[in-house]
Parts: structure tokens; C-alpha cells; sequence
């Protein structure tokens, strides 16, 4: 018995395969001829734009807390009190959600923009592996107080 598996390689909510994305910029939507109009596609688009941007910015503020030092952990060095206290990454953090916020869901920065609002089911992938670089990145320090003389030490930047 021959059991045929079929696997949709496309865009998940969407419908488009990803053939149709791909590599395909000045004939994309004709080839294959996909079942949405113009105007689905654009809106396509657009919150394909706006989830890069909102995940973008959210890696960037995991990599921000993870990346102040080489070596000293993130509890140990925290920016928000203690001796190495440092407000201003906490305004920096404040003003970067609130301009993706303002950018993403105020209705006349849409029209301006070309942005829609992005479903939460989009913003926590990119909360999961900001966590995950956080984390992967704690372990390396670790790794590295614990073995100065190492080979991670010596490549760590």
C-alpha cells in the first residue's frame, strides 16, 4: 500500500504558495494566477511588511539587553537599576514599541504608511525567539566565565 503525502508549501492565512512569493517580484500574482483580487494582495503585502517590522523591532530589543556585554550576564549588569543602571535603554525600548504601535495601528499612519495592524499570532513567534536569543546568549556567557581559557572564550567578540 502507497500512502502519498501531500504537503501545502503555502503562506499560512493566505492561501498563496510560496512559489508565487519567491523570486517572482515582476510578475508576482500572474504566475501561477493566484485566486485573490489586486487590492487582497496588496493588503497581503502590507501585513507581510508590518510583521517583518514589528518582529524586527522586537529582536532588536532582545538582542539589545542580551548583547551589552561580552561576559557579565544580564542579571549581574541589569540596565533598569543597580550600578549599571541605564535609563536610557528603557526609553529607547518605550520609544520603539510606541512608534511600531503608532505606525501599526493608528488608522491615519495606515493610510500614510501603507501599514495595517498585525495579529498577535505574529508577534509571538518573534517574542519566542527573542527569548531565545536572550537565552542562547546567557548560556555563551556562562560558558564563557566558567571557561576563560576555552575556544568560545577566545572567539567570543
Amino acid at each position: 500500500m502507497i500512502v502519498r503525502v501531500q504537503i501545502n508549501h503555502s503562506f499560512p492565512f493566505t492561501g498563496i504558495p510560496a512559489s508565487s512569493v519567491f523570486l517572482t517580484y515582476a510578475n508576482y500574482g500572474t504566475n501561477p494566477p493566484l485566486n485573490q483580487t489586486s487590492d487582497q494582495l496588496i493588503s497581503i503585502q502590507h501585513t507581510g511588511q508590518c510583521v517583518y517590522y514589528v518582529s524586527l523591532c522586537v529582536m532588536q530589543m532582545f538582542n539589545l539587553l542580551s548583547t551589552r556585554t561580552r561576559y557579565v550576564s544580564f542579571f549581574q549588569h541589569n540596565p533598569f537599576f543597580g550600578k549599571a543602571r541605564n535609563l536610557t535603554i528603557l526609553i529607547g525600548i518605550t520609544f520603539s514599541s510606541s512608534v511600531g504601535l503608532l505606525i501599526t495601528l493608528v488608522p491615519w499612519f495606515n493610510s500614510m504608511f501603507k501599514t495595517t495592524p498585525v495579529p498577535v499570532k505574529f508577534v509571538c513567534p518573534a517574542l519566542g525567539f527573542g527569548i531565545g536569543l536572550f537565552l542562547f546568549d546567557e548560556i555563551r556567557k556562562l560558558l564563557v566565565r566558567r571557561y576563560p581559557k576555552s575556544f568560545l572564550a577566545k572567539m567570543a567578540w
